[in-house]
């Protein structure tokens, strides 16, 4: 999904900013904001499904059972999800998501959908399910993992206003 997302359109006015100044740096305190603003809600997003999923008492010295790989195989898609959607977030630093074109890079839309495909082959193909130790899901568990996940979105479209608030309030 990184190379569909450099395949974005750039923004308007986006070689107007000076690039050259010093002290200007590939890693600047914006991005090292909105990697802890992301990171942080993705973790806890998926150590909560992971909690509310694991009964208490199943790992046990015999193995994993049904609930505890179900548990897993959520926390791996609430990840999954979040990526999906966070990627959507990111094509732009200061431009809310729903007032973009979903449509203007044919190639995020095309990874997105392969990468989705790649999800529902590692939870319902059996060959996949014995290799990544993944159980189906059905419609309630996708629902909620994408319920969860959809947090990323709130996350970032309040950062991003509070952002474009100080950026043009200074």
């Amino acid at each position: 999904m990184d190379v569909a997302l450099a395949m974005e359109p750039k923004e308007k006015g986006l070689l107007r900013k000076n690039w050259k100044r010093k002290g200007k740096y590939m890693v600047d305190l914006l991005m090292v904001q909105r990697m802890f603003v992301m990171a942080l809600p993705m973790s806890i997003g998926a150590f909560f499904v992971f909690q509310k999923y694991l009964p208490a008492g199943v790992l046990t010295q015999a193995g994993l059972d049904f609930n505890s790989v179900k548990a897993m195989t959520m926390s791996l898609t609430v990840l999954a999800i979040f990526q999906w959607l966070n990627v959507w977030n990111c094509r732009s630093e200061d431009k809310s998501v729903f007032r973009m074109n979903i449509f203007s890079n044919k190639w995020l839309v095309g990874a997105t959908f392969i990468v989705v495909s790649l999800q529902f082959l590692a939870v319902y193909n059996p060959i996949m399910q014995k290799i990544l130790h993944t159980v189906s899901l059905d419609i309630s568990d996708w629902l909620f993992a994408l319920g969860v996940a959809s947090s990323i979105i709130v996350i970032e479209e309040i950062r991003k206003l509070i952002y474009n608030k100080l950026r043009f309030n200074v």
